[in-house]
């Protein structure tokens, strides 16, 4: 367990969330966290992958604890995310454009 089924798991989670009517998905950073812990990641582990998977896995954007939502759609703008983060709004639109999870189903 580990890395690769986090990977799977986060990308389950956002997949059955997805929806026709709605455009953005919202984690909070504890369910992330949950995730990894399920797969052998420690907390902090299943935070950094998470945004290591950026633009691989999702694009959105990430809520730091105080400021402005930082926009992920590439690895290099989740390096510049805080550490007190709090919650991911994933953009299903763009994820579905770029081709990372099939349009729902209706």
């Amino acid at each position: 367990m580990g890395r690769v089924e986090f990977r799977r798991a986060l990308e389950e989670v956002i997949r059955s969330n997805a929806s026709a009517e709605d455009h953005t998905y919202n984690l909070q950073r504890r369910e992330i966290e949950e995730i990894g812990e399920r797969h052998g990641l420690t907390k902090e582990e299943a935070a950094n992958e998470l945004l290591h998977l950026a633009r691989k896995v999702w694009v959105g954007e990430i809520h730091p604890g105080d400021g402005p939502p930082i926009e992920a759609r590439n690895r290099e703008d989740a390096r510049s995310v805080p550490s007190d983060w709090t919650d991911v709004v994933f953009d299903l639109y763009e994820m579905q454009e770029r081709g990372m999870f099939p349009p729902p189903l209706y």
